[in-house]
């Protein structure tokens, strides 16, 4: 089990320039990774703690992560903890009965890193294109990793989202994605995307093997 205080920052970039800029980090950073994650994201708080649950599939990965920390903030902690597949459903099914909103969300990443040890990740999230910064950090070095993130992406040219910026593009991904009941319809449907994405990552396995 993991514990690190995710430095995130986000960037939200027109469907327009999403493959030049695509082009700008391949150019000029390692791709480590493409990914398609499926997700279970549920909202809720405890006394004026706010809790952020996932369960996601990350290609053929699988996890449970707890995030710790307001919303809007950019060093939430980070816990998780690695699952098997035949678990997904049933932690979806327990955590969508916590207070708050519960979604399912689809992503597309191209993944990169920087010399320093940032990721940066280029999202489309069903039309809604973002940039996500993320410096994993601890307590002694988060305030030298802070400034070095901000550096990178006044660099790069982006303006970091402000809070208000932060719920307008969340309030988007929330239409983009849909709200998850434990209901047999929704159970069903979830299912039905597990296994298409458990699909498509076979599919791709064999194509590499090939």
């Amino acid at each position: 089990m993991k514990k690190n205080i995710e430095l995130e920052y986000r960037i939200e970039i027109h469907p327009d320039i999403f493959l030049s800029t695509l082009s700008f980090f391949q150019n000029k950073y390692k791709q480590i990774s493409k990914t398609k994650r499926l997700s279970f994201m549920s909202f809720s708080k405890n006394k004026d703690k706010q809790l952020d649950f996932r369960v996601r599939m990350t290609n053929k990965d699988l996890e449970v992560v707890l995030k710790l920390g307001d919303l809007y903030t950019n060093d939430r902690i980070e816990i998780s903890q690695n699952i098997l597949k035949d678990q997904f459903i049933g932690f979806c099914r327990m955590f969508s009965h916590l207070s708050g909103d519960n979604y399912i969300a689809y992503r597309e990443t191209y993944n990169f890193e920087t010399k320093e040890g940032i990721i940066i990740s280029l999202v489309d999230a069903n039309g809604i294109n973002y940039i996500e910064y993320e410096f994993i950090s601890n307590e002694a070095n988060i305030k030298n990793n802070n400034r070095i993130i901000k550096e990178v992406i006044k660099n790069h040219g982006f303006k970091i989202l402000d809070e208000k910026g932060f719920k307008e593009l969340n309030s988007k991904l929330d239409r983009a994605d849909w709200k998850f009941k434990d209901t047999p319809k929704n159970i069903n449907r979830l299912t039905l995307e597990l296994e298409k994405m458990t699909s498509e990552n076979e599919n791709a396995f064999n194509l590499f093997k090939i």
